[in-house]
C-alpha cells in the first residue's frame, strides 16, 4: 500500500519513486500474462462436463452428489491437512466420465471425493474404489465457507445438504443462463421478496417440531422488539398529541397480540414435542389473523419533536423472514425425508431449487468462469479438476461469492498421483 501511495502521490518534483514504479510494472504484467492465459484456456478449451444439482429428486442417472457425507472405505481414515480435519463437499462417479476430457487421462472407475480445509484454499482429493461406507466426519457448520447469503441465523444441520448431481456433456466454458439473479430471470420472480408470507397457504406452513419452534421463536422475538421500541419512543422522545396518541393506541394492539400469541404459543406446546400438521394448524389459522404495527422514525423536527409513523397490518407479514428459515430447513426435509413436506410445499421449493441447480452448477476439464492465477488448458501443464460456484442450494459462499477450483498437474493426474492439488478462489 505504501508504494502505491509512493507511486501517485504528488510531488513538487514530479519524479516517480522507481520501487513503486517497479512493483506497478510487475504487477501489470503479472495480470497481462494471467489474462492472456485465461483468453487461452477459453480458445483452446476441449470437452468438458456440467454437473448440475438434480431437481426434482431423480430415481436414476447420477454421477455423484455435492454436499452431504462421502461413501469412503470403512478402514479409511477421515482426511486431514497438518492436523486439521477437512470438510467434504462433493462426491463424483469417475466411471461415468467422459474418456476425453482432463486430455483423455485419470482413472476412470471407482471415485473422487473433495475436501477442502475449512478455513485456508488447502484441499485433498480421494480416489477411491471397492466397498465403500458413508462417513460422517468433520463437521462443516464451523467451516469459513459455510456462511448463509440472507441473514444471519446459523445453518440448520451439521452438513451441507447433499445433493445428487447430473453430467451433461459439454465444450467450452460453463453455459451463463439467462438472469442470472433470482428477479431477473424471465417468468421468474424473487421468491422471497415478491411474495406475500399468509400461513393459509400449505406451502408457508411449518412441517415438522424444528419448524414450528422457528416461526414461534421468531414471533416471539418480533412482539418483544416491537414492545420495546414503541415503548422506547414514548418514554424518551418528544412527542405531539397525534403521535403519541398512535404510539399508544399501537402499544395497546401490540400488546393485544403479545397476549392472544401466549395462548396460542402454549396451545401449540405439545405439537412443538410431536408434530401433527392437522392438529397445529387451527392456531396457525390464528397466528394468521393476529393484527400489529410498525413504526418508521424519520427524525426530529425543527421544534425537537420526533417524526414517527405508525401503521398497521397482520403480525405475520413481520415474521416474514420465516420463508427463507423454511427453505432452508426445507431442503434436509427434501433429500432426507421427502413425505414431510406438503405437495404445495414441495412445488413451491422445486421451482425455488431448480432455478438455483441451473445457476449454481459445476464442472470439469473446463475454463473456469472467473479469474485464476493457476494455468490451466490444453497449453498448460494442469488440468481443472472441479469447479464448484458459491450457492444458495448447499449453502455454501467461496471468497467474494465467487467459485473454488481444485487444479491437478496433468503428468499427476495420469500417475494417479493426487498429493499436490491447488485450490483457487475466482474473482
Amino acid at each position: 500500500m505504501n508504494l502505491f501511495k509512493r507511486l501517485f502521490s504528488k510531488s513538487p518534483k514530479k519524479t516517480v519513486d522507481p520501487e513503486a514504479a517497479a512493483f506497478l510494472k510487475s504487477l501489470l504484467e503479472n495480470e497481462l500474462t494471467t489474462t492472456e492465459m485465461q483468453q487461452a484456456a477459453k480458445s483452446e478449451a476441449g470437452p468438458s462436463v456440467i454437473l448440475t444439482p438434480a431437481v426434482p429428486l431423480p430415481t436414476k442417472n447420477t454421477i455423484g452428489w455435492f454436499g452431504g457425507a462421502p461413501a469412503l472405505p470403512s478402514e479409511l481414515d477421515w482426511p486431514e491437512i497438518e492436523g486439521t480435519p477437512l470438510c467434504f463437499v462433493a462426491q463424483i462417479n469417475l466411471a461415468e466420465l467422459p474418456q476425453n476430457i482432463w486430455s483423455g487421462v485419470g482413472p476412470r472407475q471407482g471415485n473422487f471425493a473433495f475436501f477442502i480445509h475449512p478455513t485456508e484454499t488447502r484441499a485433498k482429493v480421494l480416489h477411491i474404489d471397492g466397498l465403500l461406507e458413508t462417513k460422517q466426519g468433520q463437521s462443516p457448520m464451523l467451516s469459513y465457507w459455510f456462511r448463509n447469503h440472507h441473514d444471519k441465523r446459523p445453518p440448520v444441520n451439521t452438513h451441507f445438504p447433499q445433493w445428487p448431481v447430473h453430467l451433461t456433456g459439454h465444450v467450452g466454458e460453463l453455459p451463463e443462463p439467462a438472469g442470472w439473479h433470482k428477479g431477473n430471470a424471465p417468468g421468474f420472480s424473487e421468491p422471497f421478496k415478491n411474495e406475500e408470507f399468509d400461513l393459509a397457504n400449505p406451502a408457508h406452513q411449518p412441517f415438522d417440531e424444528t419448524t414450528l419452534d422457528a416461526l414461534i421463536e421468531l414471533i416471539d422475538e418480533v412482539l418483544e422488539r416491537r414492545l420495546n421500541s414503541t415503548a422506547m419512543f414514548l418514554e424518551t422522545k418528544k412527542l405531539r398529541d397525534d403521535v403519541a396518541c398512535a404510539l399508544n393506541a399501537l402499544q395497546a394492539k401490540v400488546q393485544t397480540a403479545h397476549d392472544r400469541f401466549l395462548e396460542i404459543k402454549e396451545g401449540v406446546a405439545p405439537f412443538r414435542e410431536t408434530f401433527d400438521r392437522v392438529g397445529v394448524l387451527r392456531y396457525l389459522q390464528a397466528l394468521n389473523e393476529l393484527t400489529f404495527g410498525d413504526t418508521n422514525y424519520r427524525r426530529n423536527d425543527e421544534e425537537g419533536y420526533a417524526e414517527i409513523e405508525v401503521s398497521t397490518g397482520k403480525l405475520i407479514q413481520y415474521a416474514s423472514r420465516f420463508l427463507r428459515i423454511l427453505e432452508r430447513h426445507a431442503k434436509y426435509a427434501y433429500l432426507d425425508d421427502p413425505e414431510k413436506l406438503s405437495e404445495e410445499a414441495k412445488a413451491r421449493f422445486e421451482i425455488i431449487w431448480a432455478f438455483d441447480a441451473i445457476h449454481e452448477r459445476g464442472g470439469m476439464s473446463h475454463p473456469p468462469k472467473g479469474h485464476i492465477y493457476t494455468p490451466h488448458g490444453p497449453s498448460s501443464p494442469n488440468e481443472v479438476l472441479l469447479e464448484l460456484p458459491t450457492s444458495d442450494l448447499l449453502g455454501w459462499i467461496w471468497g467474494d461469492m465467487y467459485s473454488v477450483i481444485f487444479t491437478i498437474a496433468r503428468d499427476d493426474l495420469a500417475k494417479g498421483k493426487l498429493d499436490n492439488i491447488i485450490v483457487d478462489i475466482t474473482n
